[in-house]
């Protein structure tokens, strides 16, 4: 079973996703740096809403997501701002982590993750990354110091949907170089194993 140091987690269900961009820079950065990383979109994901009644018994819509996340050493979510939270669709694939109760060490224990939010104001970005955060911290994961709030994103593409934002590259180029150093100052952790 493959495994990846870096899994990205991002964007939204928008066609031109500012987050799921930041992903991609992400993505390619770590890349560089000789790290594994994988990239998992929102919208390609395509998670139903969890429900605690079905998804406990039948985890089969979201088994090749948990997999990919008890795999990765680290991880890295960006996701926008809806109403200066977590947008619905991404804090509905956060809810399916509550499937790796069981795993033997629970949840994202041992893992650390790294937060990035983007929005249109500055308070509601701010708001995302720390509650990204503590979503994180809640599902026992260690986080990066480091939260990336993305501001003006309704500025942040040009017409083809591509970034023309120069700062948002340097934000993400120093969570890269903190992500790069993590790994490379701590040994490898024995992945997530589902309880028997």
């Amino acid at each position: 079973m493959r495994g990846d140091d870096v899994l990205i987690l991002a964007g939204s269900l928008g066609q031109y996703s500012v987050s799921r961009i930041a992903g991609e820079i992400l993505e390619k950065n770590l890349a560089a740096s000789g790290l594994s990383t994988r990239l998992l979109s929102i919208a390609d994901l395509n998670l139903p809403l969890f429900n605690p009644d079905v998804h406990y018994k039948d985890r089969a819509v979201a088994q090749d997501f948990l997999n990919a996340v008890r795999r990765a050493r680290a991880m890295i979510w960006c996701a926008p701002s809806y109403h200066r939270t977590i947008s619905g669709s991404f804090k509905n694939a956060i809810d399916f982590m509550e499937l790796l109760l069981d795993d033997k060490p629970s949840y994202l224990t041992g893992k650390v993750v790294g937060a990035v939010a983007t929005s249109k104001g500055i308070v509601a970005a701010s708001n995302t990354a720390g509650e990204l955060a503590m979503a994180a911290q809640a599902l026992r994961a260690f986080t990066f110091p480091l939260l990336v709030p993305i501001t003006a994103s309704h500025h942040a593409l040009d017409e083809a949907g591509n970034l023309k934002d120069k700062r948002i590259e340097g934000k993400l180029d120093l969570l890269t170089d903190e992500v790069r150093l993590y790994l490379a100052s701590h040994p490898v952790m024995k992945a997530g194993v589902a309880a028997e």
